[in-house]
């Protein structure tokens, strides 16, 4: 974790500056995520990166707290609330295991392009089904990477984060995502590849009442 976090502030200014990959895959997940959104929503976001997407989301809903473990990138994400930015977005360094989140009080959990960059999934959809209202929803975009041709490079994805290059990355199938959710007391709803690849799925599924 230490290594990711150390890459993503020194790699946050060019993350900033990336132009997206799949325009027409963002736009759809973006859609579908407000298509459930309501204006007395409480929000978290974990991996938020420069914050562009809850900066997007806020409009839709009464609170968005939006966290990222590199400092960098929420030093970024605080720039763009200057000079007449939402004021019900709320960025902050942090992750599950540092900040001191109350069981069933958010509405929506968004974990978008990270949980593959997260040491224990398992333990992390754990946490968010502790966060999440009865009723409520998870929705994330994860490259389910296990099942696919990329698997056999694991030692090299390994070697490439050890010296810096890359993010640590790790190996869950599209199937283990899915099984996590559901024992921890989430339905599937949808579980999808918009255009993104067949690694990276788009996932929403709602916590049982």
């Amino acid at each position: 974790m230490a290594q990711s976090v150390v890459f993503w502030n020194l790699f946050s200014k060019t993350y900033s500056k990336q132009k997206i990959s799949d325009q027409k895959a963002y736009e759809y997940k973006l859609q579908k995520t407000r298509a459930l959104m309501k204006p007395t929503d409480h929000v978290f976001e974990f991996g938020c990166g420069t914050g562009s997407t809850a900066i997007y989301h806020a409009e839709k809903v009464k609170s968005i707290h939006a966290t990222d473990y590199a400092k960098g990138m929420i030093e970024i994400a605080n720039s763009k609330l200057e000079n007449g930015g939402p004021e019900n977005v709320k960025f902050q360094v942090g992750t599950f295991d540092s900040l001191n989140l109350e069981a069933n009080s958010y509405d929506m959990v968004l974990g978008l392009n990270i949980l593959h960059l997260i040491p224990n999934m398992s333990a992390t959809i754990e946490k968010i089904a502790q966060i999440t209202k009865p009723g409520g929803y998870f929705i994330g975009s994860t490259a389910c990477l296990k099942p696919t041709g990329m698997y056999k490079f694991k030692w090299l994805f390994d070697g490439l984060a050890f010296l810096g290059i890359l993010p640590k990355v790790y190996f869950f199938s599209s199937e283990e995502l899915a099984s996590a959710l559901e024992e921890n007391g989430f339905t599937i709803i949808e579980n999808s590849t918009p255009g993104s690849g067949p690694e990276v799925r788009f996932t929403i599924a709602q916590k049982n009442s």
